[in-house]
Formats: structure tokens, C-alpha cells, sequence
């Protein structure tokens, strides 16, 4: 088969290469549709295998697993905040190196997070101890609000801060 295409393209006749049957122009179809199979996996496939990754998270069926699955986000949370928030610093000077535009392109990390911690909390709020549903209730609370804020500018949610007792629960 090999020697035969090399011949055709020799002679400047590709249409004589027909490798296992198939014209270039079928073969050329192929190629392109298992192309277009694969890039419609990576763009299909990849959302749902992350969504599932943090959605079945382990299957929770304990709080102590689920403070580890939102203790990872709410990190992620901490570190974009600290790192682009209002209060950040920009190095050991202490000069303020705010950035603006990277904060309002950085809180949109934030707000996948919240996403994630939202429906995890309405899945199992269940498992959390009557102690501390409060404090998840001021934490969701918070979510709705910063995000109420990134649709609307003009929404204040100061009244509707991280409530610090969640650092303190999702340590224990």
C-alpha cells in the first residue's frame, strides 16, 4: 500500500492512492470528523467531568466531609481575596498596589466558588449540626448578596459580610 502511494504521488496522481479502499477525499472526511468528535468531547466532556469532580465530591454523607469540600473552596475564596481584594497589599512595603480591573476579573473566580458551595450546602445542609446552621445561613446569606452585588454595582452588601464563625467551624 505504501509503495503504491508513493508511486502516485511520484507521478503526480493521488488519485491512485487508495489507501484500504478509501479515496484521499474519504479519508480526508474522516480525519476531519473525528476532529470535530474530539473537540465536541473536550467541549462537552470537560465542563461535565468537572462539575461531577466537585458535585459528587466523595459522595458526602457526613458534616466532617463536607466542611473538607467547602473548606477548599472557601480557601480558594480566601486566597483570590487576599490577593486581589481591596485590602490586599502589593508587597512589603505596604504600598497599596489595588488593582481594580483584577479584582473585578478575579471575583468572578469567587463567584464559581460561592456557585459550588451553594448547591453543596442545599444538598446537605441536612448534615450540619443545628449549632451551626446559623452561621451557614449568614454565609449563604453573604453569597446571595455578593453576588447580587457583581450583577449590580449599586447593591450594598456590607451588612452582609464572610461571617468569621465559618473559619472557626470548618477548622474543627
Amino acid at each position: 500500500m505504501y509503495t503504491i502511494c508513493k508511486n502516485a504521488v511520484a507521478n503526480g496522481n493521488l488519485g491512485a492512492c487508495e489507501p484500504l479502499g478509501l479515496s484521499l477525499a474519504d479519508w480526508a472526511t474522516i480525519v476531519g470528523l473525528i476532529i470535530v468528535i474530539l473537540g465536541g468531547f473536550k467541549v462537552l466532556a470537560v465542563p461535565i467531568a468537572h462539575f461531577l469532580g466537585w458535585h459528587n465530591a466523595g459522595n458526602i454523607r457526613s458534616f466532617s466531609r463536607l466542611k473538607k469540600v467547602v473548606r477548599s473552596l472557601a480557601q480558594d475564596n480566601k486566597r483570590i481575596f487576599s490577593a486581589f481584594g481591596p485590602k490586599s497589599r502589593g508587597n512589603d512595603e505596604g504600598l497599596d498596589l489595588f488593582d481594580v480591573a483584577a479584582w473585578h476579573n478575579a471575583r468572578l473566580g469567587i463567584r464559581g466558588n460561592n456557585e459550588k458551595i451553594i448547591l453543596l450546602l442545599q444538598k446537605h445542609f441536612g448534615l450540619i449540626p443545628a449549632r451551626h446552621q446559623p452561621a451557614f445561613t449568614k454565609w449563604v446569606n453573604h453569597i446571595e448578596a455578593f453576588s447580587a452585588h457583581l450583577d449590580d454595582p449599586a447593591v450594598d452588601y456590607r451588612h452582609h459580610q464572610f461571617p468569621s464563625e465559618i473559619d472557626g467551624i470548618l477548622k474543627l
